[in-house]
């Protein structure tokens, strides 16, 4: 018999690891649903009053799937996201067929529930998988909204030959110089010390002009970093940092999640390197997929020329462009 549980309950924690050890190889985006980067989210939105509305399947001790979300009220509705990022579906790659049909069948129930229950309401999803989703299609069968987007992604089970081959061609000087002339420190929980990412906030802050974000953020992601779900990779030129990025990651995804270079040094390819260095890291602590990030094509009203610039840019370290499909509902 199918068991629900939520977060409240003392077992939650380790059945919800273990699924995302055992998600879907399609699953792109289980780097960033764990726990420790719940709490990242909760204090970046820190605005936002939530309240963890999440839950998890269970049978004969083995976690079938989750959908890990939580309520706030903005703007007269009741929205649900993950902490505000997109809220995803969780499934176990291992379930039965049987299994599956029945978590299916207990995951319509809660979201028919779910939208019966709140008149004025707003919720989107990201489905990553091949074929339509279940989550996606359960919203759009009660008349959500579709956007196509895109996303760049590495195949990291190539070798690193096939790797260096497909990035792009004008990129293999600019490493060999990063690699030459700048001195990288890798961050990770082995070499863990408290305040270790100080450096990449303070040049952060340099950089955007501004402190974007609270320093309590900052010692968040170095609790990711301790926990094994994120390393960092400094880089110093003339024994002063220059740029950083962070990255996050599970047992199959790698995401790159944030860096900061020197605009000073524009003239300098800083990023190139470090970058290339955290794909061979990623395929070293056996992820499956490294992905760089949304994709922009051209400029619009909602897109900037730099969006398009970075887009450009990511593309050149090689991957696929993988589409997915982001759904939103609102009643």
């Amino acid at each position: 018999m199918i068991e629900v549980i939520d977060p409240a309950q003392g077992t939650y924690q380790g059945y919800y690891k273990e699924l995302l050890e055992n998600a879907h190889e399609g699953s792109l985006y289980n780097a960033l649903y764990s726990n420790a980067f719940k709490c990242y989210q909760i204090e970046y939105n820190s605005n936002q009053s939530f309240v963890d509305k999440s839950l998890l399947l269970i049978e004969d001790k083995l976690p079938l799937l989750a959908l890990s979300y939580a309520q706030h009220e903005l703007n007269e509705l009741t929205q649900f996201s993950f902490f505000g990022n997109a809220v995803y579906l969780l499934e176990n790659k291992n379930m039965s067929s049987t299994q599956r049909e029945r978590a299916h069948k207990l995951l319509r129930k809660h979201i028919d529930e779910l939208v019966a229950s709140h008149p004025k309401m707003k919720i989107y999803v990201k489905d990553t998988s091949e074929q339509l989703g279940l989550l996606a299609r359960l919203f759009l069968e009660k008349g959500a909204d579709v956007k196509l987007k895109f996303t760049q992604v590495i195949d990291l089970r190539k070798s690193e030959e096939e790797l260096k081959k497909d990035v792009r061609h004008s990129f293999h000087s600019l490493i060999s110089w990063g690699d030459k002339n700048i001195s990288t420190q890798l961050l990770e929980s082995k070499n863990f010390t408290s305040k270790c990412l100080e450096g990449f906030r303070n040049l952060h802050i340099s950089v955007a002009g501004r402190e974007t974000r609270s320093e309590k953020s900052w010692r968040i992601q170095e609790q990711i970093i301790q926990e094994n779900e994120a390393f960092a990779l400094l880089g110093t030129l003339e024994n002063k940092l220059e740029t950083a990025a962070l990255f996050h990651y599970s047992k199959s995804h790698c995401y790159y999640g944030v860096s900061a270079s020197n605009r000073e040094l524009f003239e300098k390819p800083l990023l190139h390197s470090l970058l290339w260095n955290a794909i061979l890291h990623a395929k070293k602590l056996g992820c499956i997929y490294f992905e760089l990030g949304e994709q922009y094509f051209v400029e619009s009203d909602v897109v900037t020329k730099k969006d398009v610039n970075i887009s450009t840019f990511k593309r050149g370290f090689g991957g696929e462009i993988h589409k997915y499909c982001e759904v939103t509902f609102q009643k």
